[in-house]
């Protein structure tokens, strides 16, 4: 009988305790449920528009009457030094050539592979915006999302031309007020605990740009 009573007292005991243990893990967010003690995050911050600004040719200026044609050239060997010491230096290296010429003589100062081509980097930058907002429009975003394989057990960031990989954007700051990558994580783990996973590998799924690095 008192086995009975006994179990009887056990049982409701460990439902309540039990109940209360899941209510506390969905308040920390840890397990599913509609508990919370997380600060709900207020609307992202207006995406910042500034003015257009009408174009108009720039004001031309001769420099010829600006130079001297009687001062004295700097010597040739030390100029070829400095541009020299330029292509040494290991922040630089191969990547920079360098030509500099007298704009009234025309006599080469200084020539480090100063023939030599090499890949333009900011102003393609240029002709590359002005490809994708001609092709797309101003209006288009473009995504940054995660996919989860779980026979390998990893997560693949797909690149998609996003550049707003802040760290945050929920603040309205860091990505200005789009979602950064740690908002993106953020999704990302809340939908593996849903699914019991708590570790996976992360990648990088880069071939929509199958271009040279």
């Amino acid at each position: 009988m008192r086995a009975r009573i006994l179990v009887a007292t056990l049982v409701p005991l460990t439902l309540v305790v039990g109940a209360g243990g899941y209510a506390v893990a969905d308040a920390a967010d840890v397990v599913p449920g509609w508990i919370t003690t997380s600060v709900p995050q207020g609307p992202p911050a207006a995406f910042v528009e500034v003015p257009s600004v009408d174009a108009a040719e720039a004001p031309g200026t001769s420099v010829w009457p600006l130079l001297d044609a009687s001062a004295l050239l700097p010597d040739p060997t030390v100029v070829q030094g400095l541009a020299q010491a330029l292509r040494d230096d290991p922040r630089t290296g191969t990547s920079v050539n360098v030509s500099v010429t007298d704009l009234i003589t025309g006599e080469v100062l200084a020539d480090v592979d100063a023939a030599d081509g090499q890949v333009p980097a900011s102003t393609t930058k240029l002709l590359t915006a002005i490809a994708v907002v001609s092709a797309l429009g101003p209006d288009a975003t473009l995504k940054t999302v995660a996919t989860y394989n779980a026979v390998r057990g990893e997560v693949a960031i797909v690149a998609g031309g996003d550049m707003l990989l802040a760290e945050d954007g929920g603040n309205g700051s860091d990505a200005v007020g789009f979602a950064g990558v740690g908002d993106l994580a953020d999704q990302v783990a809340d939908a593996l605990k849903d699914q019991g996973v708590s570790s996976v590998k992360v990648a990088f799924d880069t071939s929509s740009f199958p271009g040279p690095a």
